[in-house]
């Protein structure tokens, strides 16, 4: 008997360990993932996409609740003006089948000008033929906007294009927050 819960033991942690390398190997949304990311068209040095900080993490998982909530729907969450934005950018998806692929913030723009396009690569590529777009959310306090962004899979990589409206809605807040919808 003594042989046989040994082997159950056994048995159950090398399954625990082996799940614990797998989940490793899954990227996050609220993790240090990103690869890389950069301006590539206009004038704001400096300006990326990062991983989410503990600054972000709150509104990120407020977001993730409330679309668990509404089952999945996560255009639900930004608003009507935000949805319909997202229907303009995206006219041939159903909106409400998008969902969040990657996470992140915004840093560097406070001295961006005028239109800026930033790319950034994540540790699973987007396929060329997925429909993406961008939801900025800009907020101060307790109130968010949230601004839906024109962006496009080039080799693998999301380019998010942030038009002056954007910037300046970024340089009026106190924290921003970038997801990825696809």
């Amino acid at each position: 008997m003594k042989k046989v819960v040994s082997l159950l033991v056994v048995v159950l942690l090398v399954a625990a360990m082996a799940m614990t390398a797998v989940a490793e190997g899954v990227p996050s949304k609220t993790t240090g993932d990103l690869y890389d990311s950069k301006v590539i068209s206009g004038d704001a040095e400096g300006m990326a996409i990062v991983p989410l900080t503990d600054k972000q993490q709150p509104l990120f998982e407020t977001v993730s609740d409330f679309i668990n909530k509404l089952a999945g729907k996560a255009v639900d969450f930004f608003g009507a003006d935000a949805k319909d934005a997202i229907a303009k950018l995206l006219p041939d998806v159903d909106v409400d089948a998008l969902e969040i692929a990657e996470a992140g913030t915004v840093i560097g723009y406070e001295n961006a000008k005028g239109e800026v396009v930033v790319e950034a690569t994540f540790p699973e590529e987007f396929a060329a033929d997925d429909k993406v777009v961008t939801v900025l959310g800009t907020y101060g306090g307790a109130d968010a906007t949230w601004t839906a962004l024109k962006t496009e899979v080039v080799d693998g990589k999301v380019q998010v294009t942030f038009p002056q409206e954007a910037i300046e809605a970024l340089q009026g807040s106190d924290n921003n927050i970038v997801l990825i919808l696809k």
